[in-house]
């Protein structure tokens, strides 16, 4: 499940693989996509028109768009919501899909775009494929923080020491991440969190407030700037977070607009907060999935 906020209207996609009608020998795989469309903006909105990009591995991108979903025009008064299914079949057994809706707020007939998350369809088959993992191992170990940069030897670990773990940030450039993060520290609003891995040690109650988790949960800036430095340094392109919390880090870690960040959560009411920091922030290179992982 992916999400993603666009003023105030909130667009979320399930995904499943229809083995029933694939025949990956014919080179033909099918897919159904659930979306939801919900309204949390304070006016009647109109679905008018869809436009999407699909990519089918390995072959040409197809661009559709038309009028309406299925058929449907759906009109939303704030707080509706509306869900359908449709599907999408690929010749690679592995693609992605992402695009978005036209809009018109009745009020006054202006009319303004809603993004769609991008999501990934993949066969099972194909999860064995293709997949590399790099594992970084022990480079930040208690004995390499004790040492300066004149006790290394290996050139790499010298400029990895001066560039990334000795290095400063310049902290300008997060001034409105933590103007946010005080903001959160500050914030009284009560939430309901649901501990979907570990539980908490700060906390017996699922109730706390928004400054409660915010002091608790979210990584420190002098940790948040280390992975930022430790992106550009790898010239990382795609990053995966666990944990979005309320998205201070995804924030930190999409600074560069090239790096693709991909974060996953499962609290719907942290899994708003972070919607809503990263539409303030007009981040569109960080993709949300929700659900329990």
């Amino acid at each position: 499940m992916v999400a993603k906020i666009t003023q105030g209207i909130k667009v979320i996609v399930e995904t499943e693989y229809q083995p029933s009608y694939s025949s990956p020998s014919q080179y033909h795989y099918t897919f159904t996509y659930k979306i939801t469309i919900i309204n949390n903006s304070d006016y009647t909105i109109q679905l008018q028109r869809r436009h999407w990009y699909i990519h089918d591995a390995g072959f040409t991108m197809r661009e559709v768009e038309g009028e309406g979903v299925v058929g449907l025009q759906p009109m939303l008064e704030p707080g509706e919501s509306h869900h359908y299914v449709s599907g999408c079949n690929l010749k690679s057994g592995l693609g992605k899909m992402v695009g978005s809706y036209q809009m018109e707020r009745i009020v006054d007939g202006s009319k303004f775009r809603v993004n769609i998350p991008e999501f990934v369809m993949v066969a099972p088959l194909r999860l064995n494929y293709g997949v590399k993992v790099f594992q970084v191992k022990s480079l930040l170990r208690h004995s390499l923080l004790r040492v300066d940069e004149h006790s290394l030897h290996s050139p790499f670990f010298y400029d990895f020491y001066k560039n990334v773990i000795k290095a400063n940030s310049n902290t300008s450039d997060y001034t409105s991440i933590e103007e946010l993060r005080n903001r959160l520290e500050q914030n009284s609003t009560a939430i309901s969190v649901a501990d979907l891995g570990a539980s908490s040690h700060h906390f017996a109650s699922t109730q706390r407030t928004i400054a409660q988790v915010a002091r608790t949960s979210i990584t420190p800036a002098p940790w948040c700037q280390f992975v930022q430095r430790l992106l550009r340094y790898t010239r990382s392109k795609r990053v995966i977070e666990l944990g979005t919390s309320m998205g201070i880090m995804s924030l930190y870690m999409a600074t560069d607009t090239h790096v693709l960040v991909t974060t996953f959560a499962g609290n719907p009411d942290m899994v708003n907060i972070a919607l809503t920091n990263f539409e303030f922030y007009k981040k569109q290179n960080i993709t949300l999935v929700e659900g329990n992982i």
